[in-house]
């Protein structure tokens, strides 16, 4: 994805309403939440370094939930058959 259409897809309200979808979904304490939305975004668990790196992003406020769904749902990864 070049990098104008993946700034295309961070501003999208389409992309922020179903990441503020995804992240209502996932319930439960914070590892879990990620773990959960790793193995529905991409049928994988989490890497231990993706998981501290979520998590020390997820402890900057209180409505970084959506956000990160928002960046994963951005990725590379995310948009790229594997």
């Amino acid at each position: 994805m070049l990098s104008l259409q993946r700034l295309c897809v961070l501003s999208r309200s389409m992309v922020a309403g179903h990441a503020k979808s995804r992240a209502a979904r996932l319930k439960g304490e914070a590892t879990a939440r990620t773990t959960k939305g790793y193995r529905c975004l991409f049928s994988r668990a989490p890497s231990k370094p993706e998981i501290e790196l979520g998590l020390q992003y997820l402890h900057q406020g209180k409505d970084s939930w959506p956000q990160y769904a928002q960046v994963l749902l951005s990725s590379n990864e995310f948009g790229f058959v594997q």
